[in-house]
């Protein structure tokens, strides 16, 4: 089975994946990966959750989640600590999109608390955010 996936970027510093595609944006990089039916596979890699880590502990946020030390580009050297507003979020007494805000894109979806696109749990249904006035 032979597929074909596209990937631009315009972010800059890119990403190890936006390196690659900084490197030869026009080139074709070609990896074989096996791919199945395997329905109990964890498909969110290592990189992918370092990164969303990263992103909780950025000190641009006004209330990071956690805290990095060692070199916070490797997995290997890098330490990650929980501050007092993580565990607040973490215990459900603080909202993180509330405190920080939120411009992202998860699984194809767009989610912007400057436009009002952001979605929460409520019991077993996702409902929209409510808009502050």
């Amino acid at each position: 089975m032979a597929m074909l996936l596209t990937i631009t970027t315009t972010h800059q510093p890119a990403t190890d994946l936006g390196y690659l595609l900084y490197k030869n944006p026009a080139g074709t990089q070609a990896f074989n990966l096996p791919l199945g039916y395997n329905l109990e596979a964890d498909m969110v890699g290592d990189g992918y959750l370092f990164s969303r880590l990263r992103r909780l502990a950025d000190p641009a946020l006004r209330a990071p989640l956690a805290a990095l030390s060692g070199d916070p580009t490797s997995m290997r050297t890098c330490e990650a600590e929980i501050t007092d507003i993580g565990r607040a979020v973490f215990e459900g007494r603080e909202n993180f999109v509330k405190l920080n805000g939120i411009d992202d894109w998860v699984l194809g979806v767009h989610l912007d608390s400057t436009i009002g696109k952001v979605w929460y749990r409520q019991d077993v249904e996702l409902v929209p955010a409510r808009r502050s006035a």
